[in-house]
């Protein structure tokens, strides 16, 4: 499911949500009452990223009200972000501009993943599996791995995950909620 920005594009607003369900069962009569397994995953802005993106916003329109002629705009030393940039080639009527591309390919990263899963009588080798890859994590990340296994008291048979990406896309911070661990 897309869902396309609120806000007209020319204040750089890109503010879509991409979703995806899935929602598998199977054993004796898929009904989902045996076996089962659902996921919903929600890509979107992360809460730094619009605390970012409002900052400019504020910046460039407490600019325009302090701007008395587009002579000083022009002449003015600032320093400028590509947002300013591209909305400044925007009024002087340029909307194809490097920076302008630079700065929608900035505006439209999805930076966060919400992941929430549902599950019921797994199988073993699935059970094996996410095991592996729960260690093979664990091992991997120890140095920077937080875990609280001491009086957690989370949902049972769900597992909530959140993945941020850092600014630069450089680091991702995982947080995950299981019925045994935080």
């Amino acid at each position: 499911k897309f869902e396309y920005p609120s806000a007209p594009e020319w204040r750089l607003l890109q503010d879509r949500r991409v979703k995806a369900n899935v929602d598998a069962n199977w054993g004796r009569d898929c009904s989902g009452n045996d076996k089962m397994i659902k996921m919903a995953a929600k890509w979107q802005k992360s809460d730094e990223q619009r605390r970012q993106e409002n900052m400019e916003e504020l910046q460039e329109q407490q600019h325009r009200d302090d701007s008395n002629s587009q002579e000083e705009e022009i002449n003015r030393p600032e320093k400028t972000n590509i947002y300013s940039a591209c909305l400044r080639d925007r009024r002087q009527g340029l909307t194809e501009t490097r920076v302008c591309k630079k700065a929608l390919d900035q505006r439209s990263l999805l930076r966060q993943l919400d992941i929430d899963i549902e599950y019921r009588n797994l199988p073993t080798w699935l059970k094996e599996m996410s095991s592996s890859l729960k260690k093979y994590a664990y091992y991997t990340f120890f140095d920077r791995l937080t875990v609280d296994d001491v009086d957690v008291h989370n949902e049972a048979n769900r597992i909530r995950m959140r993945c941020t990406i850092n600014k630069d896309q450089k680091e991702m911070n995982v947080t995950m909620e299981t019925p045994e661990e935080n």
